[in-house]
C-alpha cells in the first residue's frame, strides 16, 4: 500500500535509516521503490564468498538501491531532481 504524504529527500532518507521504503510519485506504482542495505551485511557477504582479502578490518558502507519494476536490483544515485523533489513517499 502507499502512502501518498508527500517528503522532502531529506524525510524520505530518514525514512530509509528506519528501514523503510521509499519512492517519488511519478515511479511505477509498488514496482519501483528505493530501500537502504547495511554495509555489514554486504561485508558479510563477500567475507562469506571471497574471504577477507587479507584486511582485518574491510568496511563496507551502507548503499542505496532500487527495486525495479522489472524486478532487478542496481546501486541508486539521486539527480538533482530527486533531492529537490517534494514528492516522496513511504511504499
Amino acid at each position: 500500500m502507499i502512502t501518498f504524504t508527500r517528503l522532502s529527500y531529506g524525510q524520505a532518507l530518514e525514512l530509509l535509516e528506519d528501514n523503510k521504503q521509499i519512492q517519488r510519485e511519478g515511479w511505477s506504482g509498488n514496482e519501483t521503490y528505493l530501500f537502504l542495505i547495511k554495509g555489514e551485511a554486504v561485508e558479510q557477504a563477500i567475507c562469506n564468498c571471497y574471504g577477507n582479502f587479507g584486511h582485518d578490518s574491510l568496511q563496507v558502507l551502507d548503499a542505496i538501491y532500487m527495486k525495479t519494476k522489472d524486478n532487478k536490483l542496481v546501486p541508486w544515485m539521486a539527480a538533482h531532481a530527486d533531492i529537490l523533489a517534494k514528492d516522496w513517499q513511504i511504499k
